[in-house]
């Protein structure tokens, strides 16, 4: 009796499958044996990964205009508690000491070295 194409095709798959199976496990030994070599050699995990091009996990970096201070300044938009600009410009963050949110008075601005625009 004749094995039909399609059965042929699953046989072939089969192996296919097996033999990447085979030869993944055959690299990831030889890695380990690699490694355990590396570190009788008195290299340390941080060297070996540095070695191999891992680098460590990092986060996105912000915009180089947010860089300063370490946090992005304010937007040259309307402060959302006061409703008008200023030169420099501030934002919401400049009223956190304000128990009640509310428009700097004249006389705030002044302190702050702020003038309206």
């Amino acid at each position: 009796m004749q094995k039909s194409v399609i059965d042929e095709i699953k046989v072939l798959k089969a192996q296919l499958e097996s033999k990447t199976e085979e030869a993944k496990a055959e690299a990831l030994q030889n890695g380990r044996e690699a490694i355990d070599f590396l570190r009788e050699l008195g290299i340390d995990n941080d060297t070996i990964l540095k070695e191999l091009g891992f680098r460590a996990r990092s986060t996105p970096k912000a915009p180089k205009a947010a860089k300063a201070n370490g946090r992005a300044g304010p937007k040259d938009e309307p402060c959302a508690v006061c409703n008008f600009k200023t030169d420099p410009a501030h934002d919401g963050r400049s009223h956190r000491g304000q128990t009640k949110k509310k428009a700097f008075t004249a006389e705030e601005l002044e302190e702050k070295g702020l003038t309206k625009v």
